[in-house]
């Protein structure tokens, strides 16, 4: 599990960082996302069994991919830097307790 927050240390840099434009905003538009990140779970499953049979450098470069890849999809749809930072935050609570709930039902298996 240690694993994983190691690799959301870097995440404020990552979205802060990655590349892609975005319309300037003005301060009076606001974003809708269709799909809150926490929501998707199609998502947030892949990402946590991944995690979980990754391990090392290969765990934090699929991170890192991923979160990057996230941030620019983001970018491109026009969401501000402020929310893709808070929809990258919900998106990793929900890939981190989808690993918790693993790592659950692994323990509880080992121990029947």
């Amino acid at each position: 599990m240690s694993n994983l927050f190691n690799l959301c240390e870097g995440l404020a840099a990552i979205v802060a960082t990655s590349s892609g434009d975005s319309p300037a905003n003005d301060g009076d538009s606001m974003t809708v996302l269709q799909f809150p990140a926490n929501r998707r779970m199609g998502d947030v499953k892949r990402c946590a069994e991944a995690l979980h049979r990754l391990h090392g450098e290969q765990a934090n470069r699929f991170w890192r991919s991923e979160m990057t890849d996230f941030a620019a999809a983001l970018r491109r749809s026009g969401v501000v830097q402020e929310e893709i930072s808070r929809q990258a935050g919900l998106f990793m609570h929900a890939v981190q307790m989808e690993l918790q709930v693993a790592f659950a039902i692994e323990e509880n298996n080992a121990s029947a």
